[in-house]
């Protein structure tokens, strides 16, 4: 009677380690995604975050691409309340150019090192939405979206071999630039 009790329980014990370990192993996993997850939302944000200290630091010409944009003469003042009819002449030149610079390449990132090889993040896309007046100022809604890139190594459990992938996350935000007449 003893010999079957402890083939059972031996039998038990294996399959409660094995998936203990399979457990841990698939915890691990999810870990590491989401940790490369959150670099690249803020590396995205990092983006973000020097696009909108260029239209501080710049804001007559932040106001000049984002009005060329929407087809509109950055030096016409538009009477107070109304909403800028667009012209014909909309280019995305301007905005491309003035944002395109708001990236990793061009601003290199303090921790460069070869562990962050592949780290990178950049405006994708910028857009202005939409111009509209209130009392003595002028305000085009501009669009950004960035994306941050990060590196990915995750070891499969089964093969031992490292997979390489990369994992990406964009961000967004919509910011007003103002002109005060």
């Amino acid at each position: 009677m003893a010999i079957p009790m402890v083939v059972i329980f031996c039998g038990l014990m294996t399959i409660m380690v094995y998936y203990m370990t399979r457990t841990r192993l698939e915890a691990k996993r999810q870990n590491i995604t989401q940790f490369n997850a959150l670099q690249a939302h803020y590396l995205a944000q990092a983006a973000i975050q020097q696009a909108l200290l260029k239209f501080r630091v710049l804001p007559t010409e932040a106001y000049g691409a984002t009005a060329l944009a929407r087809g509109l003469c950055p030096f016409h003042v538009a009477p107070g309340g109304s909403t800028p009819a667009t012209g014909p002449g909309k280019t995305q030149v301007a905005l491309d150019t003035f944002v395109d610079d708001c990236n990793s390449d061009s601003v290199p990132l303090s921790f460069a090192q070869p562990d962050f090889a592949g780290w990178h993040c950049e405006i994708a896309e910028s857009k202005a939405i939409t111009s509209f007046t209130t009392g003595t100022e002028t305000v085009n809604v501009v669009s950004i979206e960035a994306v941050g890139i990060v590196p990915m190594f995750i070891k499969d459990p089964l093969s031992g071999e490292w997979e390489s992938k990369q994992y990406t996350d964009k961000v967004g935000k919509t910011v007003q630039v103002r002109r005060t007449r």
